[in-house]
């Protein structure tokens, strides 16, 4: 059995499978919530399995 911890990580998108585009990220999490916009990509990005700068900026700029 896993333990809390591991368990929080997973459904975090931290550890363990991490989707490919921004909007699963925040469809996943219901939410994000970041002071300023530097801390905001770099959330996203963290949860993505291969996430940029300019993938996240493409993707909030269309939306």
């Amino acid at each position: 059995m896993q333990n809390i911890v591991d368990l929080r990580l997973f459904n975090q998108l931290i550890s363990g499978g991490k989707p490919d585009k921004p909007e699963q990220v925040a469809k996943h999490l219901g939410a994000l919530q970041a002071q300023d916009y530097h801390q905001a990509l770099w959330a996203i990005g963290l949860r993505m399995s291969s996430g940029t700068v300019a993938d996240i900026r493409a993707k909030h700029c269309r939306s």
